[in-house]
């Protein structure tokens, strides 16, 4: 009769071995490549909502003009650039209500347009979240499935995103000098304001992607 070897010692116990730490591997990449397009749909969510918000401003201040109450000669939307929007906690009209954030309707329209702040800001929050996440849990966390140190685990697009992410946080989204060590993303020379355009965002997502699949191979 044939028994099983349940020891986990010869040639069979190393091959299950070696599986179990794959299929652990290839777990943690998932798990983090997962991550990154959550990231990623924030992303595009978010653009896709600043557009719109200006369609909707547009379209309530033509509302507003068109209003038969209203006085069309001298209500534009050039003057309705210049009058606020508020939020607050309760109704702005109300007593007791909270101010919580006011520009004008010509500002925030500004914000929101493709490239601009709003785009930038989401761009580089979306950036600095993939890389935290992939510094500070994930990276390690491959290296020990692995059997290897952090510091073996050395993927090159997330070390130009370190570059960007050190230009975000400490040097005001002005590129260092060592954005000039990029390999892939070589878009920004250093003293440059970082800004990524849904173009070069989709590349870094890509790129990313590209480069963690040889450790599902």
């Amino acid at each position: 009769m044939l028994h099983p070897d349940l020891s986990g010692a010869g040639l069979l116990g190393g091959q299950q071995q070696f599986l179990l730490y794959m299929s652990k591997t290839i777990e943690i990449i998932n798990e983090f490549l997962s991550l990154v397009d959550s990231i990623y749909g924030v992303y595009l969510d978010s653009t896709f909502g600043f557009r719109l918000y200006i369609e909707r401003i547009i379209n309530w201040q033509n509302d507003y003009i068109k209003n038969p109450d209203q006085n069309s000669k001298t209500c534009t939307i050039e003057s309705l650039d210049s009058s606020p929007i508020r939020y607050s906690r309760g109704h702005p009209d109300q007593v007791g209500s909270q101010p919580l954030h006011e520009k004008t309707q010509g500002q925030i329209k500004q914000r929101n347009r493709d490239g601009d702040e709003n785009d930038r800001f989401i761009a580089n929050m979306c950036l600095v979240s993939i890389y935290s996440y992939w510094e500070d849990h994930y990276r390690d966390k491959l290296a020990k499935s692995l059997s290897k140190t952090k510091d073996d685990i050395l993927i090159p697009i997330m070390g130009d995103i370190r570059h960007l992410r050190r230009s975000i946080i400490h040097n005001k989204s002005i590129a260092i000098p060592d954005v000039s060590k990029n390999l892939f993303i070589n878009w920004f020379n250093p003293g440059d304001i970082i800004l990524l355009d849904q173009n070069k965002m989709e590349k870094i997502i890509f790129k990313i992607y590209e480069e963690l699949e040889i450790y599902l191979k």
